[in-house]
């Protein structure tokens, strides 16, 4: 599986309705980027890997100067320009190697996009190279794996080859986003959202569902999951939530 074989999935899921794909709706992620900056009036915003357009709509509705969002699957972007519209709003069907070279952006948005990359850090170091000038904020949210859903996760995934998920590549952890800001000059600030999906009851809610169908893909028995939500139920009444146990991360960078 890479990155472009991706594509099929998008222009099939996006018509259904994309949330009807996820577990929870996203758009705690999109608030908690909107809320990320004081103000985004008068910045230029591009966003890559747009889906929708919910986020990019929302940050039109700022007082942005312009959002030019962008998306590789052609069922996104027109749903995109079917829902959420605004004057300072463009779309395009592009890949984020195609974006026109010559403009460096206020703001650049990855949005639960960089896991699902060939070579994320390589994404990342493309977009510094052509799009990035300093004081430019790179706002990226993906999933987190330091909480109890992430343990199990990576457990399953990477010791018995379990697919937990059809979309996502690799597992991005702060260490990674660290390194990178510090190789190419950025500041890091990280916080995480959706605490409850991480280590509380949207975890069971999320597994009871993830589950079955995860081990059925892997040729597994599915007869243990319910007495297992029963114990990890009865284990996370002792998880302690703290400010980076949520189910994704955003890492918030700033060229220095």
């Amino acid at each position: 599986m890479n990155n472009k074989d991706l594509m099929k999935l998008y222009n099939e899921k996006y018509p259904e309705g994309i949330d009807n794909f996820w577990t929870f709706d996203t758009k705690e992620e999109a608030d908690s980027i909107v809320q990320c900056l004081k103000s985004w009036e008068g910045l230029d915003v591009l966003e890559i890997g747009c889906g929708e357009g919910l986020l990019s709509y929302l940050i039109s509705c700022e007082h942005s100067k312009s959002v030019y969002a962008i998306d590789y699957s052609q069922s996104a972007i027109d749903k995109a320009k079917n829902d959420f519209t605004h004057p300072n709003l463009v779309y395009d069907c592009i890949s984020y190697e195609d974006i026109p070279k010559g403009k460096y952006y206020d703001v650049i948005i990855m949005n639960g996009v960089l896991e699902h990359m060939d070579t994320p850090f390589e994404t990342l170091g493309f977009i510094d190279k052509y799009f990035v000038k300093k004081g430019t904020i790179l706002l990226n949210i993906s999933p987190s794996f330091i909480n109890p859903r992430g343990y199990i996760w990576m457990t399953l995934a990477l010791l018995f080859n379990v697919p937990m998920s059809l979309s996502d590549l690799h597992f991005l952890l702060p260490s990674d986003f660290e390194a990178f800001s510090e190789k190419h000059h950025f500041s890091l600030e990280m916080s995480s959202i959706q605490k409850e999906w991480g280590c509380g009851n949207q975890l069971l809610v999320d597994y009871k569902k993830r589950l079955p169908n995860a081990l059925h893909d892997a040729h597994m028995k599915t007869d243990n999951i319910p007495i297992f939500l029963e114990t990890l139920e009865k284990m996370l009444k002792y998880e302690t939530p703290h400010e980076l146990s949520g189910a994704n991360m955003l890492y918030n960078m700033v060229k220095c």
